[in-house]
């Protein structure tokens, strides 16, 4: 029987991609492979890990708006998590973690998206599968798509952001980095640092961009080396 505290983890940001070591079966005291139960599976593979993005949201919105449109878009959920989200230092742009926000506050951080017209036959593409934690909050605005559209736009979205380098991946990298960065406060620098910081926050349209672009593309390296201090 699963402790009190392992069933209270699972409705947490992780309950989604982590599995509870009591709710695997065991052979005596050797923990027996969960998909042996399918028969026939040598090298089983998750789609968490290698195929559909945590953020898989965004990365529809890379594919479905222009560049400059869905970077803007998502300094604007940014700001909408500090400026309406009393919870936001506890929350981050991933399917796991926007999974556990309430209602009210699914929708004043995802208010830019969910106002943005072209975006209307794009998001239902989420309601195609059962694998989404937050569905319940995308459901709430979007109707489903047909299932032979909606896995064409995840593949395709899947396919512009796969390569680890493509300009799209970078700038998914960018804005959790973002958000990372002034939604949960948890990072400080000195103020002889302003300069570089201020360049980072308007990627691409200030600095350096090959440099810039170089410093995301290591992500998520990227909290570890720059210089983080309190004040």
């Amino acid at each position: 029987m699963a402790s009190k505290k392992s069933e209270s983890d699972k409705s947490g940001p992780f309950g989604s991609v982590l599995t509870q070591l009591d709710s695997l079966k065991r052979n005596k005291n050797k923990l027996e492979n969960p998909f042996s139960k399918l028969g026939g599976i040598t090298h089983p593979t998750s789609w968490y890990d290698v195929c559909v993005p945590n953020i898989m949201w965004a990365s529809l919105i890379t594919e479905a708006l222009p560049r400059g449109d869905y970077l803007q878009l998502f300094r604007d959920i940014v700001k909408a998590a500090v400026d309406k989200v009393e919870k936001r230092t506890e929350l981050f742009v991933t399917h796991n973690f926007l999974s556990v926000t309430t209602p009210e506050e699914f929708d004043a951080m995802m208010a830019p998206v969910i106002s943005e017209p072209r975006l209307k036959e794009v998001m239902g593409a989420l309601l195609a599968v059962e694998w989404f934690p937050d569905k319940a909050h995308w459901a709430r605005h979007y109707e489903p798509l047909d299932k032979s559209i909606a896995y064409i736009r995840m593949i395709e979205a899947v396919g512009h952001v796969h390569p680890h380098q493509s300009e799209p991946a970078t700038d998914l990298r960018w804005f959790k980095w973002l958000y990372f960065i002034l939604a949960r406060d948890q990072m400080r620098f000195p103020e002889e640092f302003r300069g570089r910081v201020d360049e980072m926050l308007n990627f691409p349209n200030k600095g350096d961009l090959e440099s810039d672009s170089k410093r995301f593309q290591r992500y998520p390296y990227l909290a570890s080396r720059l210089v983080s201090i309190r004040m």
